[in-house]
């Protein structure tokens, strides 16, 4: 994402970013929302992880060069709100699919 700083995401949807557009390693946004920088709290990555799924268009299911999910980031990084907020995307990404 843009580091932490989730007031520019907002922008940069209304912009015409692509939500789930691929960084080396295949990472999106969401990816690097859930994944910021060593030493970054937790509050910071809900509030970008929040400011992403407003998105409809936000795949959170989508896996990076090594297997992982924007929920496997999250949880390995400690960030269990911003799990929470990812496991329910995944969830209703799944139910859309389905309906």
């Amino acid at each position: 994402t843009v580091c932490g700083h989730d007031h520019l995401i907002p922008l940069l949807l209304k912009a015409g970013a692509d939500p789930n557009a691929k960084s080396e390693g295949n990472r999106t946004p969401l990816m690097g929302a859930c994944f910021l920088r060593k030493g970054v709290e937790d509050a910071k990555s809900v509030l970008c992880v929040k400011a992403l799924l407003v998105d409809e268009r936000v795949d959170p299911t989508v896996r990076n060069s090594f297997g992982e999910s924007a929920l496997d980031l999250a949880v390995g990084r400690g960030y269990c709100e911003s799990a929470a907020l990812v496991e329910q995307a995944v969830k209703d990404w799944n139910e859309r699919l389905v309906t």
